[in-house]
């Protein structure tokens, strides 16, 4: 989210620097194509690329 927030804070799709939602939609669309998948067990939730993630 810190990333996403440097990298996009001036940009002026998000005015007011609102990211919290495109942050998460994106990482949703992600785990649904198959190239992220969450770490189990982990608090806050933490995700990771998978293995097969180039090929997708």
């Amino acid at each position: 989210m810190q990333e996403a927030q440097k990298a996009l804070a001036g940009h002026p799709a998000f005015p007011g620097g609102r990211l919290t939602n495109y942050v998460r939609f994106t990482k949703v669309d992600l785990e649904a194509r198959g190239r992220l998948e969450r770490i189990p067990k982990s608090s806050p939730q933490r995700v990771r690329r998978t293995t097969d993630s180039s090929t997708n």
